[in-house]
This record gives C-alpha cells, structure tokens and sequence, in this order.
C-alpha cells in the first residue's frame, strides 16, 4: 500500500493483550495496610499509601480503558480494510 497507513490486527490484539495484562497484574496488588505503626510519621506514611493505592486504582482504569480502546481499533479497522478491497476502485486501467 502506498500513502496512508497500515496496521497489523495481530499486533493491535498484542498490544490490548498487554495493557489488559498490566491492568489485571496491578490491580491484583495486595491492599494497603490497615496500621501503620512507625511512630511519629505514621500519618505521613499512611497518607502516601493511601495516595499511591488511589492512584493505581487510577492506572488500572486507565489501562483497561486503554486495552479496549486498541480492541475496538482494531475491529474497526479491520472492518474498513474489508470494504476497501470491496468498494474502493482498484488501480489500473478503467472498465469501458
């Protein structure tokens, strides 16, 4: 193909393969815990696992959101690359 762009499906389900793995092995990350007993900057340490859980809940989202979004592309392109061969006039010279 000359001009324009080109992927391959299979390496567009690799790459959701992979976001969607990242998601799952994040989000299977032991939970905070409870207590933090470390004497004076026990609140400061438990306020930064806190904050770090909340944001790798954050990634996790985003990365099955990401993981869906490349599924979907490539279903949609797939689909577009079928009509073109259908309905796109091949090169060469034209029907009489």
């Amino acid at each position: 193909m000359s001009g324009g762009y080109h992927a391959e499906p299979a390496t567009l389900s690799a790459v959701a393969k992979i976001l969607h793995g990242a998601g799952d092995n994040l989000g299977q990350v032991e939970a905070p815990p409870g207590e933090i007993k470390a004497g004076l900057p026990s609140a400061a340490i438990a306020a930064v696992i806190g904050h770090l859980s909340e944001q790798a809940n954050t990634l996790v989202a985003g990365l099955e959101s990401a993981g869906e979004a490349v599924k979907a592309s490539r279903t949609e392109y797939e689909a577009n690359e079928h009509w073109a061969a259908q309905y796109v006039p091949k090169p060469g010279p034209k029907p009489q």
